[in-house]
């Protein structure tokens, strides 16, 4: 089972038979209710089936990997369900945003080592859950640009939540509009 965009691989009748009848993708809602969303997709977890869910949300404009959403940790965590990351090429060329005609193009995926739920709870064990999911995505994101470049780095989750932990005390604080233009006036 994959997990695909409503709005794109079912928008139209011809599109929905095909993806009905052809596929065993599922539609899942980008805009609306995530929760609802996320629930749905979890459904299908907690029976046994297996995700194929792409991190980003989206395809990306420019071919480049885009910031990855946490839901797809979210599900992991909440599920106990380990991750097989992948890397895929060649799809950007082979479908651009926005294209809707195949183009004849090498398409390929690089397949990393399994992330087995064991080491996602250890990773994460104590953490606030939404750092958790956060770690989770980087991870996953980590191991993915490995496969990408070819590359065996080490994935460094202490020096990575400093770094976020750093970021939240240097954060601006956001004002009240009515507060942001006492700052300003000096009134």
């Amino acid at each position: 089972m994959a997990l695909a965009a409503a709005d794109y691989f079912f928008d139209n009748k011809y599109k929905r038979a095909y993806m009905n009848n052809f596929t065993n993708l599922v539609p899942i809602e980008r805009s609306g209710s995530l929760r609802q969303s996320l629930r749905h997709a979890r459904s299908f977890l907690e029976r046994g089936y297996n995700a194929l869910i792409y991190p980003e949300g989206t395809r990306s404009m420019t071919g480049e990997m885009a910031e990855f959403k946490s839901g797809f940790a979210y599900l992991a965590l909440s599920t106990r369900t380990g991750i097989l990351p992948m890397y895929l090429y060649g799809t950007y060329e082979a479908l651009p945003k926005g294209s809707n005609l195949l183009k004849g193009r090498d398409v390929g995926a690089r397949i990393g080592s399994f992330l087995s739920i064991e080491r996602l709870e250890e990773l994460t064990k104590g953490m606030p859950k939404s750092e958790a999911y956060r770690l989770v995505a980087a991870l996953v994101r980590h191991e993915i640009e490995n496969l990408r470049d070819g590359t065996r780095r080490d994935f460094d989750a202490k020096t990575l939540r400093r770094r976020w932990k750093a970021e939240r005390r240097h954060a601006p604080v956001e004002m009240h509009p009515d507060e942001s233009e006492l700052a300003t006036t000096g009134d």
